[in-house]
């Protein structure tokens, strides 16, 4: 059992997913600090999804998911704007599924927790993962044309395919999260197919344009 930052989010990062985000308050400025302090390898929080609650402000969240993902952090830099507080935008790549085991006091001002990390628990074989990483891809492409929306070039490792497509699709955060749960990389590919399938069908079906959402994450 490790202990490790937590970033509470109102999204889902999955494996190989990237995730930028836009840091201003105090409390996450001093986790990037403390970041910075380790060996580039070990810059790791943990993005969990909140089930009930807000990121930032009165209501903040208190409710979160049991299952996170851990976040490297890849790059940053200070945006300066006049009359605006100090921000920095980092970018970061999910890594490994973790548990949410208890809250822990360490006496920092952000959340941490220890979890355990989770293995992926693999029922797919890796033929047949492929073959799902290609129907998704296909489906995907289906579901963009049909909304009328930019093709997004899903590339990379069998990995990441479920991440990618994931990110791109206006889906809510409850779902996002069974796809985070899936106990592999095929079991994701699979649960991500079934999702666009069914937003394909309800799009093909009732004309219904998805609403799309923001690119960033502010804390």
């Amino acid at each position: 059992m490790a202990v490790l930052p937590i970033f509470p989010l109102g999204t889902v990062l999955l494996p190989g997913g990237h995730l930028p985000l836009q840091i201003f308050e105090p409390r996450y400025l001093t986790l990037l600090q403390d970041l910075r302090e380790r060996e580039p390898a070990e810059r790791l929080f943990g993005v969990v999804a909140i089930r009930r609650g807000h990121e930032v402000g009165a209501g903040r969240a208190e409710d979160l998911f049991a299952v996170g993902c851990t976040a490297r952090v890849e790059a940053a830099d200070v945006v300066r704007e006049e009359g605006r507080p100090h921000t920095i935008r980092i970018a970061t790549t999910g890594v490994r599924r973790f548990r949410l085991d208890e809250l822990v006091d360490t006496g920092r001002p952000y959340l941490t927790a220890e979890v355990t990390a989770l293995s992926d628990d693999e029922s797919v074989t890796r033929a047949e993962a492929r073959r799902l990483a290609e129907r998704l891809v296909v489906t995907f492409a289906r579901y963009q044309r049909a909304v009328g929306s930019p093709e997004t070039l899903v590339t990379g490792p069998l990995e990441r395919v479920a991440a990618q497509v994931t990110q791109a699709m206006p889906l809510p955060v409850r779902e996002r999260q069974q796809i985070l749960e899936a106990g592999g990389d095929g079991e994701r590919l699979r649960a991500a197919l079934a999702l666009v399938q069914r937003e394909l069908g309800i799009v093909t079906t009732f004309r219904a344009v998805p609403v799309p959402r923001g690119e960033a994450n502010p804390n």
